[in-house]
């Protein structure tokens, strides 16, 4: 059917509501549109013209540009504003689809206007809509990558535990199946000593009768052999040799059981020395062990808890701008279809030729959104890659899961030595023992100058024993007991000690101090015992700090080496109350 007369019919239609739709037009452009950019009040002023010329598609204009202003922002108005420029549409074009009038050139020139602005606007808005939720997801899967600095931190000190640790267990473990071998030499030479020192101290009684026998046992003999007969004098020779291979045998056999005696001595002491210097060495590569994994720990710790935060929050808000932005595409995809079905209509107005078809055909054709679509992605797991902050537990030398992991099938006659709760405090495991004096104060760091300090003997000249010196206090020799001994000004209440490693020349170097013990005094003369081994330095640098769980009174503190890395370097400081 004709349908020219439509374009006359809408002027006539709208005219009356020229003038509203244009002070509506205003308000829109003047609230938003108008107010963003200056292609924006280029839109408006091409809409404006269009209701000066043609206030029939004036509300049309209006209804466009408040679509194109609350896309995005308000969902409900963009869509019921679509509603309303759909509904005006299908009820100019139905209701006079029968009519037939003059073409209207002007008319065509607007409504063809409408129809780029829905295109250049309307289409483009909901476009760059979609641009800025898809930002705003992608923008939360990079804030996870933001917490990736923490975890590298932490994922980075666990990757060197992976590459040392088990090559460093695999050592000590070897180390321990050699120090059985020489364990049970030792500990058979001992039995077998000591059984023999039983049976000579039960035959040194009459070895020693022997030896007081002789030589009065000698005439004994000769006058219970020849009595006071003269005639046998002659034998008196024969008896004194059968008496001295008696004397002699026996005396022999107690000479040579004590001659095997000491000569096992040497040997069993022998056997024992090359144990416990096996022992020692086997102990040195477990405090490497054990002090560099805890080193690790108590470092990855505080990345991992770092990350741990920081994921938490892009966990959660990523899933609540997943939330916001699944709402918007849903919202954006009906604009797209209400917009898709405006231009369709559009196009049936600015056909010569209309038909109820064809706007049916706008009405029930089905619009493809594939345009307004929103890339999901899944948050990364970043803990996939590396499970060392879910798995701290088993680097903590002091908890079972450690002990499990690297001495649980060690042999019984070389074990590892065991670590108490105070060599490796971390919130992984071993749970720092509470301080009973906490209403005092301990907050004084003493670092010991060269006049403070003594030494067992020294490799380093010009020696700075305290934390952050230059040059280091080394041994003349790397060896378990030898010590610095650090002097106070006077006796006072000492709740803890530092460690850090070697430096010469003001740079770090490869030494230091893995594990030591720690003995005090009042005079320098009477030194008591601090139970248990404590934790060294894993490098040249960190100050490694063990808190007393029991608060000692001293002006003297010796720190014995126990075991080492290098030269065995060390620098000290004390925590005073």
């Amino acid at each position: 059917m004709q349908f020219a007369g439509l374009r006359v019919w809408c002027l006539a239609v709208l005219a009356m509501l020229g003038r509203a739709a244009k002070h509506s037009l205003k308000a829109a452009g003047k609230e938003g549109i108008g107010s963003e950019s200056a292609a924006a009040f280029a839109m408006e002023s091409k809409l404006l013209d269009i209701a000066v010329s043609h206030p029939a598609l004036a509300e049309l204009s209006s209804m466009a540009i408040t679509t194109a202003f609350h896309s995005g922002k308000d969902p409900a108005k963009a869509e019921q504003a679509l509603q309303q420029m759909e509904s005006l549409i299908l009820r100019t074009a139905k209701q006079k689809l029968a009519a037939v009038a003059a073409g209207d050139s002007e008319m065509d020139e607007a409504v063809e206007e409408i129809a780029r602005i829905v295109e250049e606007s309307l289409k483009t808005t909901i476009k760059q809509n979609l641009d800025t939720e898809q930002q705003r997801l992608d923008d939360s899967i990079a804030d996870f990558y933001k917490c990736d600095n923490h975890f590298q931190a932490a994922c980075g000190n666990a990757t060197a535990l992976n590459q040392t640790i088990p090559n460093a267990s695999a050592t000590h473990r070897s180390c321990r199946f050699e120090e059985r071998t020489d364990a049970v030499a030792a500990n058979e030479c001992n039995q077998v000593l000591a059984d023999m020192e039983a049976a000579y101290a039960a035959a040194k009684v009459e070895c020693d009768k022997f030896e007081e026998d002789y030589p009065l046992g000698g005439r004994e003999l000769c006058n219970n052999r020849i009595g006071n007969a003269g005639d046998h004098y002659l034998n008196l020779y024969e008896y004194w040799d059968q008496y001295l291979e008696w004397y002699d045998g026996n005396i022999s056999f107690c000479r040579d059981l004590k001659l095997k005696v000491d000569n096992l001595t040497v040997k069993c002491h022998n056997l024992t020395a090359v144990h416990e210097r096996k022992r020692k060495a086997c102990n040195n590569l477990q405090g490497k062990l054990d002090t560099n994994s805890c080193g690790f720990v108590q470092v990855s710790e505080g990345g991992c808890e770092e990350f741990t935060t920081c994921n938490s929050t892009a966990t959660a808000n990523f899933y609540a701008v997943n939330q916001s932005v699944a709402a918007q595409e849903q919202a954006l995809k009906q604009e797209w279809r209400a917009v898709l079905r405006i231009e369709c209509l559009l196009d049936a107005l600015r056909a010569d030729n209309i038909t109820g078809e064809l706007i049916d055909a706008c009405i029930a054709t089905t619009y493809s959104l594939h345009e307004i679509s929103i890339n999901y992605t899944s948050p990364p797991d970043l803990e996939a890659n590396c499970s060392i902050c879910t798995n701290l537990t088993a680097y903590v030398p002091v908890t079972q899961h450690f002990y499990q992991r690297h001495f649980k099938d060690l042999p019984p006659e070389a074990p590892a030595e065991l670590r108490g709760v105070k060599f490796c405090e971390s919130k992984s495991g071993g749970t720092a023992v509470k301080d009973q004096e906490s209403a005092i104060t301990c907050d004084r760091t003493v670092i010991p100058t060269a006049s403070m300090a003594s030494y067992s003997s020294s490799g380093v000249l010009h020696t700075e024993p305290g934390l952050g010196a230059a040059n280091s206090w080394a041994p003349a020799k790397a060896e378990s007991g030898q010590s610095m001994t650090v002097e106070l000004n006077q006796e006072e209440i000492v709740a803890g000690v530092f460690v850090q490693g070697g430096a010469s020349g003001g740079k770090c170097i490869d030494s230091w101090v893995t594990t030591y013990r720690i003995q005090y005094s009042v005079d320098d003369i009477h030194y008591e015992n601090m139970p248990g081994v404590l934790r060294g330095s894993h490098d040249c640098s960190t100050k490694v700090y063990t808190g007393f769980s029991t608060r000692i009174k001293a002006r003297f503190v010796r720190f014995k080496i126990e075991t080492w890395h290098g030269w065995a370097s060390m620098r000290v400081g004390l925590m005073l109350c």
